[in-house]
């Protein structure tokens, strides 16, 4: 890493709050496989049949 990289995650670091913490969990939750599935079956049933198609189509390619 860069000296500038490491200065800008020391300052988020230093940011911390209950409220971020909070936040950002629920966004590491949302990205794992059930509420994904959960989230497609929704929009399936829904919203638009074809764009849940295609998110679960492209949910196994965009994971590590």
């Amino acid at each position: 890493m860069f000296e500038f990289d490491l200065e800008i995650l020391k300052i988020i670091q230093n940011l911390r709050t209950d409220t971020l913490n909070k936040l950002f969990e629920f966004i590491t939750i949302i990205g794992e496989e059930t509420p994904m599935i959960l989230l497609i079956a929704i929009l399936y049933f829904a919203v638009n049949k074809i764009y849940a198609q295609k998110l679960f189509f492209l949910m196994p390619i965009t994971r590590e």
